[in-house]
């Protein structure tokens, strides 16, 4: 039971007071689109990046058009003669070389493992191994079917700031890019929040970076954001209008469809670091686009 335990043991969030974060992030639709000073180029990625995941588990959805023939092949539907495979579309996916870190690679290690030390067992020793393997399958099944609350999006009626949010949707000089919130623990190690809003070209968004969070005497967050304009260049390079999937996912498709007739233009990086009171909105300025931060302290821990 040694790999279900400590598959058990890295499904734990870290021990801290928990919070409840709320972000909205929108663009100024009357702001000159001037050149930056500087344009540096974007920081990869933290290792330790953290992806806010659906209030429920069957709320997941693909975010690319190549993630969704993945899930299609996946069901044992095959897609049209001549469209991209599943197998191509698989090296094409934001964020794959996070998969590899030391915790992934451990865990396939061990898995592998455990696979080539089965089929040097005799048939009695496999029988064995068989009742473990039903054990650590019903101990993923515990985990999976009670999965820990943090890092995970409230209801949209638990959120604050609807308000904010219909206000910036009615006006006509801003337009809302991104209205998440989620619950989390805060420790004092920060902790990197993936932030993607707006409009979706192929895999970039309008609006994307990271959110960091921490708490000592005080909260603090940090922000490295990146707001891009793009510019329309080409003419899309396959009819996408007989696309298999255009049905099921339109968003992807126009998506798809962006990212082939748009290229990046100007960018423009918001890097701020505030110390926060708890049960406050904030705002965080920039001539091009905008952020409210919220955090509220959470009554009894969710686990």
């Amino acid at each position: 039971m040694a790999l279900a335990l400590s598959l058990v043991a890295s499904a734990e969030p870290p021990k801290g007071s928990w919070y409840q974060i709320e972000v909205i992030a929108f663009k100024r639709l009357t702001a000159p689109a001037d050149q930056p000073a500087a344009m540096p180029v974007p920081r990869p990625y933290p290792p330790s990046l953290i992806a806010i995941a659906p209030g429920r588990s069957g709320q997941t959805q693909p975010q690319r058009i190549e993630q969704a023939m993945y899930l299609l092949a996946e069901d044992n539907i095959s897609p049209r003669v001549g469209d991209e495979t599943p197998a191509q579309a698989q090296v094409d996916f934001r964020f794959a070389d996070l998969a590899l870190g030391p915790k992934s690679r451990a865990l396939l290690d061990a898995v592998k493992a455990q696979q080539s030390e089965q089929t040097e067992l005799d048939s009695d020793q496999a029988m064995i191994e068989g009742s473990a393997e039903r054990a650590r399958s019903e101990t993923l099944a515990a985990i999976f079917e009670r999965p820990s609350p943090a890092f995970r999006a409230v209801a949209a009626e638990d959120r604050m700031l609807g308000g904010a949010a219909r206000s910036i949707r009615r006006s006509s000089l801003y337009r809302l890019m991104l209205h998440q919130s989620w619950t989390q623990p805060i420790t004092s190690k920060e902790t990197p929040i993936l932030l993607q809003g707006g409009e979706q070209y192929g895999a970039d968004f309008e609006l994307e970076g990271t959110l960091n969070v921490r708490k000592s005497r005080f909260l603090h967050i940090s922000t490295d954001l990146w707001f891009v304009r793009f510019n329309k260049t080409l003419v899309p390079q396959q009819d996408w209008g007989k696309h298999p999937l255009i049905s099921d996912f339109p968003d992807l498709i126009k998506a798809a469809i962006n990212g082939e007739t748009f290229d990046a233009g100007n960018r423009y990086q918001m890097t701020e670091q505030r110390r926060l009171r708890s049960n406050e909105a904030h705002y965080l300025d920039h001539p091009q686009f905008g952020l409210i931060v919220q955090i509220r302290p959470v009554e009894h821990d969710p686990i």
